[in-house]
């Protein structure tokens, strides 16, 4: 069973006055959760520093390899403060952390990789160009939908023309 929950203050080392400081409840012996500690003062989970300390970061940037209790201990024994009253915040450094891009609809996803309604028209190195200018066109049906093709190296269409692999013709003689 873990430690009971203690309460840290925290604030932001540069920028916030000293009186401006944020509240998170944090289990003793787990890890240093610095994504957490990152939202709640606005900055970057990839370059939180408690008092300037680096604490190396696991998936989800998590710092198993140190607990809160220890780290605690540590900065106490540095006399640093430890965030344990309003008037002594653990100072964080950090770079600020960006501000998501407004979407029109959260549960639409946009690829940038896909363009809709694209029909790519090209001709084979042997195919001449025709008289008239135009190229070759293509009903919408010859080519396979966009879902398909998203992870294919070329566009493949349903009427190829060309086989994948050239077949040997032999011609036979009359015999005469």
């Amino acid at each position: 069973m873990g430690s009971p929950l203690r309460t840290v203050h925290l604030r932001r080392s540069s920028s916030s006055p000293p009186g401006d400081t944020v509240v998170i409840a944090v289990d003793g012996g787990s890890g240093v959760d610095l994504a957490r500690v990152g939202l709640a003062l606005g900055l970057d989970p990839a370059s939180v520093r408690p008092n300037g300390y680096f604490l190396s970061r696991g998936p989800g940037h998590v710092c198993s390899a140190v607990t809160w209790r220890a780290l605690l201990n540590f900065f106490a024994a540095r006399g640093l403060p430890t965030g344990a009253d309003a008037a002594a915040p653990v100072a964080v450094d950090g770079k600020p952390a960006a501000s998501p891009a407004p979407t029109s609809d959260p549960t639409t996803l946009v690829c940038s990789k896909r363009k809709s309604g694209l029909v790519v028209e090209r001709r084979s190195k042997r195919t001449k160009p025709q008289e008239n200018g135009s190229s070759l066109s293509k009903r919408s049906d010859d080519v396979l939908s966009e879902e398909i093709v998203l992870g294919l190296k070329r566009r493949l269409r349903l009427d190829d023309t060309i086989p994948a692999k050239k077949i040997k013709q032999v011609e036979y003689g009359s015999g005469e």
